[in-house]
This record gives C-alpha cells, sequence and structure tokens, in this order.
C-alpha cells in the first residue's frame, strides 16, 4: 500500500506491523495457540488480504493478493481459509477504534461551530444460505428455501470528515437503540478529551432512555414520529421552544421492566428543545418536522436546526459505497467468523479511501483560492 504520513492509509499501514505484538492477544481470542508458530500464511498477509478483496472468486483473490506481494507459496484455498478462521474479526474493531483515535488526534479535523457532526443508522445485509446461518443471523423470514439471509449492521457516521468512527454487526432486525448507546460509549474515547459532538438521529431512534444516557455527555438531534412526545409537541405554540418532560407513574409504564430508570425517570425533569419547521416536497406541498435537541439556540438557530438535518443523509451514502462500490455483499465465506472480518475490513478500507479523497479535495480547494 501507498503511504501518506499522518492519513488514515499511513495509520492503516502502521498497523500491519503491529498484529503480531500490540493486538497478537485479541486477533488470537479463545484460541491460544493460534498464530503461535511460523507457517505459510503470514498474519500480516491475513490482513492485507482482507483489505484487498475484490469480490471475485475466492481461489482468485488468494492467487492476485499473493502475486501482488511477490510471494510465489502455494497454498490451497482451504488451507488458507482454515487459518483466516484463526483470526478473531473482534480485533478489526478494536483496530478500527484505535486507528480512529490516531486518527482524531490530529489537529485537521473538520467541525462545524466546533462540534464533530454525528449520525448513527442501521442497514440490513445479504449472507449466504449456508447450513444454519438462518438461526446464528436470527433470520426469520417466509422460512422458504429461496429466502435470503440477512444480518443487520449499526454505524456511527462523522458526516463532515467522511469517516466510521464504529460499527456493530447484529442479528437481522436488533435493537437499534441499544447499538446507538453502545457506539456513544466507544466515540467518548476516540474522539479528543473535552471535544464537542452533536449526534442526529432519525424517527426510529427517539427515546427517553436513550436521551437520558447522552444528557451532559454529548448532543443530540432526534427527528420525532407524530406519535413521540404528544404531550410536549402540544405544547409547541411557536417554532423553537424549550420544555420541561415529565413522567408520572402511568407515562412510565414502557419501562417497567427496569425499576431503577422507571424511579429515575418519574423523578426527573427533562428541559429539552423542540424545534419545527415546514419542508417543501417534490410535489410542491409542504410537511411539518419536528426536532428534539438539547443543543443551544446561540450555537444553532432555528434556520441552522433546518440545514442541521440533512447532514445525516451521508451515512446513507456510506452505506450505499460500501455495498456497491466496495463489494461488502460479496463475502469470502459463508461463516460468521468470515462474514464480519469481511465487514470490518470494508469500513477500514472506507475509511481510507474516503480519507484520500477529502484530501484532493482540500488540495484543489486549496489551489482554486490561491489562483
Amino acid at each position: 500500500m501507498m503511504s501518506c504520513e499522518n492519513s488514515y492509509l499511513d495509520l492503516l499501514n502502521k498497523t500491519t506491523f503491529q498484529l503480531e505484538t500490540i493486538y497478537i492477544d485479541e486477533i488470537r481470542g479463545d484460541n491460544d495457540t493460534a498464530f503461535t508458530r511460523k507457517r505459510k500464511v503470514l498474519l500480516p498477509h491475513i490482513f492485507m488480504q482482507m483489505l484487498t478483496t475484490t469480490g471475485v472468486s475466492q481461489k482468485n483473490e488468494i492467487s492476485e493478493f499473493y502475486s501482488q506481494v511477490g510471494d510465489n507459496i502455494e497454498i490451497s484455498q482451504i488451507g488458507y481459509f482454515k487459518a483466516r478462521m484463526k483470526f478473531n474479526p473482534d480485533a478489526l474493531r478494536t483496530i478500527l477504534h484505535d486507528i480512529n483515535k490516531q486518527f482524531y488526534a490530529l489537529p485537521d479535523r473538520i467541525k462545524l461551530n466546533d462540534y464533530f457532526i454525528t449520525a448513527i443508522d442501521g442497514s440490513d445485509f445479504l449472507i449466504p444460505r449456508w447450513r444454519d446461518n438462518k438461526d446464528i443471523w436470527n433470520t426469520k423470514l417466509n422460512e422458504t428455501e429461496n429466502d435470503p439471509v440477512m444480518g443487520s449492521a449499526s454505524s456511527i457516521f462523522d458526516v463532515i470528515n467522511k469517516c466510521i468512527l464504529d460499527i456493530a454487526i447484529k442479528p437481522y432486525k436488533f435493537s437499534e437503540k441499544s447499538s446507538a448507546g453502545e457506539h456513544l460509549d466507544y466515540v467518548r474515547d476516540i474522539l479528543p478529551r473535552d471535544s464537542k459532538m452533536l449526534c442526529i438521529f432519525d424517527r426510529g431512534y427517539p427515546s427517553i432512555k436513550l436521551i437520558d444516557r447522552m444528557l451532559g455527555k454529548q448532543f443530540f438531534v432526534m427527528r420525532l414520529k407524530s406519535t413521540d412526545f404528544k404531550r410536549e409537541c402540544a405544547q409547541l405554540n411557536e417554532n423553537d421552544k424549550w420544555i420541561d418532560i415529565t413522567y408520572d407513574c402511568e407515562r412510565s409504564n414502557d419501562y417497567r421492566d427496569d425499576k431503577k430508570f422507571r424511579i429515575k425517570l418519574m423523578n426527573t425533569v427533562y428541559h429539552l428543545r423542540f424545534v419545527r419547521f415546514p419542508i417543501p416536497l417534490d410535489d410542491g406541498r409542504l410537511v411539518i418536522e419536528t426536532l428534539l435537541t438539547n443543543l443551544p439556540e446561540s450555537d444553532f438557530d432555528t434556520e441552522a436546526m433546518r440545514e442541521l438535518y440533512p447532514l445525516r443523509w451521508d451515512i446513507e451514502t456510506c452505506y450505499r459505497s460500501m455495498k456497491s462500490q466496495l463489494k461488502m455483499e460479496e463475502l469470502s465465506g459463508y461463516r460468521e467468523r468470515l462474514i464480519k472480518q469481511d465487514i470490518y475490513a470494508c469500513v477500514l478500507v472506507y475509511n481510507a479511501i474516503s480519507d484520500v479523497i477529502n484530501m484532493k479535495c482540500l488540495l484543489i480547494e486549496i489551489m482554486r483560492q490561491e489562483s
């Protein structure tokens, strides 16, 4: 791989030389004997091959990779994938976090009004039909022989710097709200200490439990459905208003299985901001959108809120790019471990390519201003 100092690609290159030291225990996972002696298939080669997958047949993938690295070893397809099966995919998620932490420690990461702007969303992906994959991925469709097997992914995406900060690979139709909380915990460790982070959520995420988890730790913007916080929305006699949200015994009934949180809920006043504005549709009609946030008006006024929410759509573009350009769904194997390896590797490649594109765009803009 080529190198560019302080780039995502450069950090990825450096990681290749740390696999057998910093990351070896996590790569082994529960298999203490994995990668303990010299073999034909080297650990850095396994890592690099996962990053350079092109979607062709497995046999051709392996042959093409070893010809590119200038190694003429002969190894069977089965032998190679036996070696890959020893590589714990969770180590790739750790590598993603570590690279992101180094990447965001650099001073040239872009903010908006001094905030890192992120979005959280999920996406489903196709999985090969193999043995008990339907049970592993919890796919419950029509249960016919030709039904597709599906998995789900959830990620938190920096919509300004175009970087996936974290991704979780889950069974089909998992709890997106639960994954959102997991992402936010990770991001607090990735972004520089004391930096401000704003997360934008679509209509499937509003929940007082998730809001409670974020208050005092990060800022959020949530798009509401017509059924969300109806009591408070009825008080909106202006387009931008701070309203107190309270819960009594009846209103907190949805959380009766979480006694500790329910008690907290009934003894807490949530002072949050509701912002309402019309959006024109293609046919000329207007629809009213309502956003819920804890952002101060001094940082994002009513008009800025209208322009802020659409930034989240770039996470949709990100998923589309990984599936179409990076062939995320053209997986190397049928087993859960190989599937997770491929998706985590796809995220690392996406971030590296995105950073190269961003650097080129920045260079073009600098040249334009100087001309």
